[in-house]
């Protein structure tokens, strides 16, 4: 059974899913906006807000609250995805059916994520201390970035190849811009936030459709939850590569250097060619039969860890090792090869067999976990990928049906844009 979708208000859609497989119902709510100079901003909310409510103001009695729903678990988070930043707000809520209750449970837990998203504790304003504290957390984060080579990286690689593009801006933002916000000007960025941007709400499990509606559109009926029609959201970029790649060293005090490759390759989120273009980055760098694993990893012992992940929505590819410093230039020439061969549609029966495998596991594995399916669904209706469309068993049915030559046609499409270098500097 796919997701039922229901426009709640103009901008303000609801997504439900009945099914008796699990014993907790999924609850998400995402609010989407563009990336901007106001990112830093919109990543310091949802922390924020997790802090305390109207009716709950610490985080003591939340969690107090939250007992009395028999241990309703909520979080937050910020991601990015394409030129988009996602504030999440999440609860896992018992099913009803399993408790000596007959209290409304689901109902109580919609009621707390709507406190939590449009009242936050405070008279007229955040809590000071709240600001102050979630300020700390992630500039102490943001400075740790460095010492994490993997992320820092990418953060890095990301920055300079999309230079310009709302995608360059890291989704916690940037640490000279969170020096500059205070209170009051962020309460009233909250305010213009609540009321603008896109809301999606998504409901998992065993339950009455007709009745979560019903709930869902008497409880978030405050104020701050109503907008105006159209959700402003910026279409992806997806770009060619520039006819010469640009690379970029930086110098630490490591042992084990960082290298990064990023290409672009023209094929965005809805492509043609965006599985087959999936496909072939897996058989290059997905899996641990890959052929960057067996060629830099186990061949020419170059790397401790090697590997590719796509980014759909950018239509780009990322190859990465984690090598000794100094073999920087070594490692890129052998991912370089492989990309070439994959290109030229080098790919065995047993790459594209167990890479295939591997992904429809993965897809398979997806509707084991009422979290990942509503993620799932969530970036395919992003993109206006609807059902079937968007479906775990279609895009299953799609990829069973590649081919080594579709693999090798969306490989030629990849052109080298940007490298990273993290090394040792060198020795005086």
């Amino acid at each position: 059974m796919a997701f039922e979708t229901h426009t709640v208000m103009p901008g303000f859609r609801l997504h439900l899913k009945t099914t008796r497989q699990f014993k907790t119902t999924c609850v998400r709510v995402f609010l989407t906006r563009n990336l901007d100079k106001h990112t830093t901003a919109a990543a310091l909310l949802p922390h924020i807000l997790r802090r305390g409510t109207r009716s709950h103001p610490t985080m003591t009695k939340i969690s107090r609250h939250l007992e009395n729903l028999y241990g309703t678990a909520v979080g937050t988070d910020i991601s990015k995805v394409g030129e988009w930043q996602i504030l999440s707000f999440a609860a896992d809520v018992p099913n009803e059916r399993h408790l000596p209750t007959k209290l409304p449970i689901l109902e109580r837990a919609l009621e707390f994520l709507s406190e939590l998203i449009f009242s936050p504790a405070g008279d007229g304003g955040f809590v000071q201390e709240y600001v102050r504290t979630e300020k700390d957390n992630i500039r102490n984060f943001l400075a740790s970035l460095p010492e994490n080579r993997a992320s820092y990286a990418l953060k890095r690689l990301i920055e300079l190849m999309c230079e310009g593009e709302p995608y360059a801006r890291y989704e916690y933002g940037d640490i000279d811009v969170l020096e500059r916000i205070r209170p009051p000007g962020l309460f009233r960025f909250y305010n213009t936030l609540c009321r603008r941007v896109p809301i999606d709400i998504y409901v998992l499990g065993d339950i009455q459709p007709d009745h979560v509606l019903r709930s869902v559109e008497t409880i978030f009926k405050h104020p701050r939850a109503r907008r105006p029609g159209g959700n402003g959201l910026l279409t992806p970029v997806v770009k060619k590569a520039p006819r010469m790649p640009r690379t970029s060293t930086e110098h630490a005090d490591v042992a084990q250097g960082r290298l990064v490759m990023g290409y672009r390759s023209s094929v965005g989120f809805r492509s043609r060619d965006s599985h087959a273009l999936a496909v072939a980055a897996a058989v290059l760098g997905g899996f641990a039969h890959s052929k960057l694993f067996r060629v830099v990893r186990e061949k020419a012992s170059l790397a401790y860890s090697v590997g590719t992940h796509m980014l759909r929505s950018k239509g780009m590819m990322i190859a990465y090792a984690g090598v000794e410093a100094g073999n920087e230039a070594r490692a890129q020439k052998l991912i370089e090869g492989q990309v070439s061969q994959l290109a030229s549609g080098r790919i065995t029966a047993r790459e594209l067999n167990s890479t295939k495998s591997s992904i429809l596991d993965d897809l398979a594995a997806i509707t084991d976990s009422p979290g990942k399916e509503v993620d799932f669904h969530f970036i395919h209706l992003l993109h206006g990928q609807h059902s079937p469309y968007g479906e775990p068993s279609e895009i299953a049915r799609k990829v069973s049906a590649l081919t080594k030559q579709d693999l090798a046609s969306a490989a030629r499409k990849l052109k080298l844009d940007t490298v990273f270098v993290l090394t040792k500097a060198p020795s005086t």
